[in-house]
Parts: C-alpha cells; structure tokens; sequence
C-alpha cells in the first residue's frame, strides 16, 4: 500500500519500520504499470490506471512478483558465487534445483516480504567480496550493503561483512593500509546509500523501533528467558529450512577457501544474531539467514568436491557427484510431492470468502456487526458503508500509520463505493428506501421528490404511515423507492435525493431498516440535493472492529450485535483469561464470555476457520430481505445443523 501511495503522488511517511527503497521499487514498477494502461488506451488517465491496478489487486500482485524475483535472482548470485569460488558447475546446479523448492522460496512467493530484498542485496554484497577486488570493490559492497539498510533496518548488522575487506586478496596482496582505506570507503559509502536511497526515512525513530521489535513489545507482555528464545529461534529457523542444521555444519567445508568464502560465512553468523535477541522472531525475518546458511552449507559441499577432484582424479570424482546430484533429486522430488499434498485447491473457496459471502447475503449493513481485533488480519470483509473511517480500519489499508496518505484514502473510497458496495447490492435483492415525513411537510414536497443516480432520476411510491410510524411521527406519509435498477445498484457516491423543499425531521432507513432504532424522528435540515453518503449512518447498520476484551465488557449493552471471529483469534485469548478448557468446546466457553450464541461456522474451505456469534440478548429479530437468497449449511462440531439463516 505504501508503493500504490508513491505512485500515486501522496506519501506522508511516518513509520520508521521498513526501509524506502522496498516501497519505491514497486512503486516504480506499479507507475510503469499505470503508463502502459495509459499509453494502451486501456485507462483514460495515469491515475485511473493507478486505481484500475488498485482496485483489481494488480498492484499487489505486482509487488509480490517484484519480491519473488529478488528471491529467485538471489539464488542466481549465490550459484555463481559457488562456481566462482570452486567451479563445480554441477554442485551449483544442484544448489539451483533445491533452492527453488526450498519452503521459505514457495511460501513467501504468496506474500510480500521486503527480507527476500534484503538477501539480495546481501547476497550481492557477498559475491563482490568473494571476487577479485578492484578499485570498485569497496563501492560496490557499500552500495549493496546500503541497499539492504534501505530496505529493512535490521539489515545493519550485515554492515559486518565491511571488515572482510581486511582480509588480504589471494589474486593481488595489498598492504594494510590500502585494504583499511577500502574499509573505511565501504563504510561511507554504505551509509550514503542507505540515506540517498531513502531521503524521507525517520532515521532517528529507528532507535525505539528497534528497541519495540526486539522486545516483542507489540506482541508479548511480558520478558521471554534467553534459553526459550533460541529454542524459539531454532525452530523457526528449521521451520524456514528443514536441513539448516546439516548446512551449518558443511558450510564450514568452505573454510578451505577462507579467503573467499570469508564473507558467506560471516553473513551466516551475523543473520541471526539480532533475532536471538527478540522476544517475538517472526519466520520471514530469518529468509536472509536460511538464503545464506543455504548457500554457505552448499558452498562447503562444493568445495570438498573440489578438493577431491584436485586429490583422487575427476573421474572418482565425478561418482561423489553423480550421488550428490541424485540425493538433490530425491530431495527435490519429495519436497514437490509433499507441496502438492499440502497446497489448496485452487478452485476451493476460502473459509473467509464463504463468510463474507454470507454476511453479505444476511446481515452486513442490516444488523450491527462487530469483528474481533485479534488476528482480524484473517476475517472476511463484508463492509458496511454506515461510516468510512470504521470501513478503512477493517480493510487494513491504512495500518502502520497510513491513516495521511491522500492517495490511499482516495482509491480505498472509490473502490468501497463502487466495486465492494455493487459486490454488495448483487448479491441480494435490494431492500427498499423509506424516507418517511409529516404531513405538513408532504404537502410542501408534493411530488418533486426524486432519488437520482448521476443522470438517472425516479419517482417514490407514495403511501400513508403505517401505525407504528403514526406512534412516533404522528400524521405522516411514507415515499418508498424502489432500488433494484441498475444505476442504483453500482455506484454509491453518485446517489441523491433531491428535495423540492426544505426537510428538517423525518425518518429515513434503507438496509438499517430492520434495526432498533430505525423507525426514530431524525432532526437534520435537508435541502436541495444531498448525497447519500451523507446520509450514511441512517441507512445502513455499522461495522467496527473490538478486542474481545471489550466484546466482552459490553455485551449488556450491544444486544443483537453479530460478532466475527475465528478460533486463531479467540483460543489464545481463552487461555490467557482462564477460559479454556478443551478446543471442542473452546466456541462454548467464548459464547458465554461473550453472552452470544453460536449461528454459523465456516471450516469446509480453506484457510483459518470463521465464526459468526450473535448476541443471545437480541431484542429486535435479525430479518433478511425476504426476498434475499439463503446459501449453505452450517455443521457444527456437536454434528447439529446451523441454518444459515439469520436467528430469530
């Protein structure tokens, strides 16, 4: 999101999180994306591209192609690096076919992960000290040193490898005090890159970000034993690389050309060392670690190979060669066979589309809905239009202190007000607009009232009260529109009602109409034409997003509220109050903290499982449109079936 900002002309950088230069290079290649759109005739402008790639996801994946090549291209350097360090052009090879299905190589190619900038920018600085050096060796490893800072700040501690430089060159010896003057070089130039290559970054807040990460302090309360931190560490790391343990130990085969294998072998050390201080190691903070380990352990393999060569003959040792290259077909043909069992179904739905199909046909903008703060990173999207701001907070757009960038706001809002509300609308038929007023004030409109999208304008149906409206407005008249045309159905921004006269208390409720408080005198001067976003909260029920702690403190006052959430998010927050007993029964224990009831479980698809909970102490029944489309039906554990109705 921060690169789709760039390029469209609105970043106010705040976060000193991630380095600059991980969000200008997509950001480059997202703008040049645009162009093409604009050049091609297929967008009118360069920021309608800008959205077209937003709105579809094409900036995403883009993004993620961007950092999935970095990952590719970083294997390439180290297999050379192999080949010219050793020349075992086979063992490189070799090194190739496992790193491509290495599990951090096919897992993070589905996410967006700036560290897989971070190892090639590393693995680059690495082969430059691995080679001949030149006048121009000390400015490369600065640059690409400063790269990786730019990327992510925790790639300082790579600022290490600089002393490599110390260490004499095998191809042309040079004194101490020209191998010190190239150190010294590498060092200014590291840090020149790292600010030229991100001129907005807040580098004094990095010092506190740090301090943040390292403490796991966003994520953990309280101070984890060093001694559970590495076996934390450890993990993690196998987890990224199953074989770590045998590549840290050939890799120190590599020794045999200290010289210039040197560099490898520090990025190994030095890769690891600011996570085992962390509270909180997350798995892709390791991917530069596992890239180097990876390379290092087959480095050492490929130089044993070359020693063998040089002492028993190429062809004995072409056998060892022949074994080493079938092992790495095994391995890689178990790894593929074993990534085909696990990956999902491409045409299989995920549990969080299911829910939010759902939601939408049900209860989204008809019912108040709450969705749980924790993990909320794996909940559906079903939004309300009631309220913009409580619509962003749950996109996760605007995280990590995005809430300023123009741009984003611009592009999130005409795509929550076009694409996801026509989502919306087409997937039900539409409820009625009721705009309800005295009449005194009906005589004044007559019939000049009209509701209009963009050109297209229609006339109300008009009826008198009903009692239930006579009870609270007195002698009134209702105008009810009917929404299911077209121009009502796909833009939300371009709809207004036009009043012929002045407006000052009537009752109006769209979607919302099924709530508690719908059918109340609203006292607001409408006049003119308004817009509907305007008048948003009265037309459709809200959204917000809760921790469960508070769900739960305020659930005598939030009766006949929906609640999202998912095992992933509640399970941990059970235990640390006390609450759990069993996971067949954990949806129990929440449903009494919560003082809700369990009315459908999404579990058959993919991905974490969704619940959906409603307030057992509702005191206005849940009602669909009757003529809205029902789909599915739930199973619970317990093997009784959940309608996918509403309750009530």
């Amino acid at each position: 999101m921060n690169a789709v900002a760039i390029a469209a002309g609105s970043w106010t950088p705040e976060w000193a999180g991630y380095g600059h230069l991980a969000m200008y290079l997509p950001a480059i290649a997202i703008a040049m994306a645009a162009s093409f759109l604009q050049l091609s005739g297929m967008s009118s402008s360069y920021s309608e591209g800008i959205y077209l790639l937003f709105q579809s996801d094409a900036a995403y994946r883009i993004t993620r192609f961007l950092y999935t090549l970095a990952d590719v291209a970083t294997a390439f350097v180290f297999a050379k690096l192999i080949v010219k360090v050793t020349g075992q052009r086979l063992v490189a090879l070799c090194f190739l076919a496992y790193f491509m299905i290495s599990p951090d190589t096919w897992l993070y190619a589905n996410y967006i992960r700036t560290d897989t900038l971070v190892s090639f920018f590393v693995a680059i600085a690495i082969y430059a000290l691995a080679t001949d050096r030149t006048k121009v060796t000390p400015y490369m490893v600065g640059m690409a040193i400063g790269a990786a800072v730019a990327c992510k700040y925790s790639a300082m501690a790579y600022i290490a490898l600089i002393v490599v430089l110390l260490i004499d060159d095998p191809a042309r010896p040079r004194s101490w005090k020209e191998r010190g003057s190239m150190v010294v070089i590498a060092g200014v130039v590291t840090i020149a890159a790292a600010f030229l290559l991100q001129p907005r970054f807040n580098f004094m807040g990095v010092i506190s970000n740090a301090g943040i990460h390292l403490s796991g302090s966003n994520f953990t309360e309280e101070s984890i034993p060093i001694g559970e931190r590495l076996a934390r560490l450890w993990k993690l790391a196998t987890t990224v690389e199953p074989l770590a343990w045998i590549f840290l130990l050939t890799m120190w085969l590599s020794v045999l050309r200290f010289q210039r294998s040197s560099a490898l072998l520090i990025a190994v050390l030095v890769g690891i060392v600011p996570f085992a201080l962390s509270n909180y190691p997350r798995e892709y903070w390791l991917i530069p670690f596992a890239d180097a380990a990876r390379a290092a352990g087959w480095l050492g393999v490929a130089c044993l190979a070359e020693v063998l060569r040089r002492r028993v003959g190429n062809s004995r040792q072409r056998w060892v060669l022949v074994a080493l290259a079938a092992c790495t077909v095994i391995i890689v043909g178990l790894r593929m066979h074993a990534w085909r069992e696990v990956r999902s179904d491409p045409l299989q739905q995920m549990n969080s589309q299911m829910a939010e199909r759902w939601l939408y046909l049900n209860a989204a903008n008809r019912v108040p809905i709450i969705y749980s703060y924790e993990k909320n990173y794996v909940l559906p999207r079903a939004y309300s239009f009631a309220n913009y701001e409580e619509a962003a907070m749950l996109s996760r757009i605007f995280i990590f202190n995005r809430q300023k960038f123009e741009s984003l706001h611009r592009l999130f809002g005409r795509r929550l007000y076009t694409k996801d509300y026509s989502k919306f609308s087409q997937s039900t038929m539409p409820a009625p607009l009721l705009l309800s007023v005295g009449s005194g004030t009906a005589a004044r409109l007559g019939k000049s009232l009209r509701l209009c999208a963009g050109k297209h304008c229609y006339a109300p149906k008009i009826t008198a009260c009903d009692e239930r409206l006579k009870g609270v407005m007195g002698e009134c008249v209702v105008y009810r529109w009917d929404m299911d045309h077209p121009e009502l159905r796909s833009d939300l921004s371009t709809m207004s009602i036009r009043f012929g006269d002045k407006v000052s208390a009537f009752s109006l409720c769209w979607y919302s109409c099924a709530t508690v408080d719908a059918w109340r005198i609203v006292r607001r001067n409408l006049e003119g034409e308004v817009g509907l976003l305007e008048l948003s909260d009265l037309l459709f029920a809200s959204e917000k997003m809760m921790p469960l702690d508070k769900i739960a403190q305020s659930h005598s006052s939030a009766a006949g509220d929906m609640i999202v959430t998912s095992p992933t998010a509640y399970v941990p927050w059970l235990k640390k109050n006390g609450l759990y007993a069993e996971s067949e029964s954990a949806h129990k224990e929440l449903a009494r903290a919560l003082g809700a009831e369990l009315i459908q479980r999404f579990e058959t698809g993919s991905g974490p499982v969704i619940e959906l909970y409603k307030r057992s102490e509702n005191t206005s029944p849940m009602v669909a449109p009757a003529e809205a489309p029902v789909e599915g039906e739930g199973i619970l554990k317990s093997g009784k079936p959940v309608s996918s109705k509403p309750a009530g």
